[in-house]
């Protein structure tokens, strides 16, 4: 009786850890999609940001330009009398679809658009503006054959990624990823 008694008791003090373990990563989860306090400032130093560009596109063809503007702690800034625009068209700072946690800032491209524009607005007159274009991706048109040098196959979809150097963000850069899953005719291209 003894022993069973003692194996219940082990039992509990590791569920007790795995509790706390899932309490702590939620925990974390949500401290990481909480707006930050660089919302309430104008931005002048553009090296406080952290900012990531994210290209999903689902089996319909759905499909999402987000554009993460971060503080350190990788909570998403709201720029204050500023915002992002893609192609000329103002983004809202929403939840997206597909990117996961946090507000970002989305657009929400045509079928045919595999080329975007994408100004940042750090402040009411200062901006960045950079281009990813059809070179540096797959693209979401169909038809195209895939040869960019960072692109990953997985299964029903590919993957890649980008480094923009020279930027005036966190580290100079700003990181680029594509997550598109494949329609049937993609999946029969070699």
């Amino acid at each position: 009786m003894l022993n069973w008694t003692k194996q219940k008791g082990n039992r509990r003090t590791s569920d007790r850890i795995i509790n706390v373990f899932i309490s702590m990563i939620l925990l974390m989860g949500i401290s990481s999609c909480s707006e930050s306090p660089l919302s309430d400032v104008e931005i002048y130093n553009p090296s406080s940001l952290y900012v990531s560009a994210h290209i999903y596109q689902d089996f319909d063809n759905n499909k999402e330009l987000i554009i993460k503007v971060n503080d350190k702690n990788g909570n998403y800034v709201d720029l204050l009398n500023g915002g992002v625009s893609v192609n000329g068209r103002d983004c809202d700072l929403k939840h997206a679809s597909f990117g996961g946690l946090g507000k970002t800032y989305v657009y929400y491209p045509n079928y045919y658009v595999d080329e975007f524009k994408v100004e940042i607005w750090y402040n009411s007159h200062d901006s960045y503006t950079f281009y990813i274009e059809a070179p540096y991706f797959p693209g979401f048109m169909t038809n195209k054959r895939m040869t960019h040098v960072d692109l990953r196959h997985s299964g029903n979809k590919f993957t890649g990624q980008n480094t923009y150097t020279g930027t005036p963000f966190h580290n100079r850069e700003i990181d680029f990823n594509f997550d598109i899953m494949k329609e049937e005719s993609q999946m029969r291209m070699k």
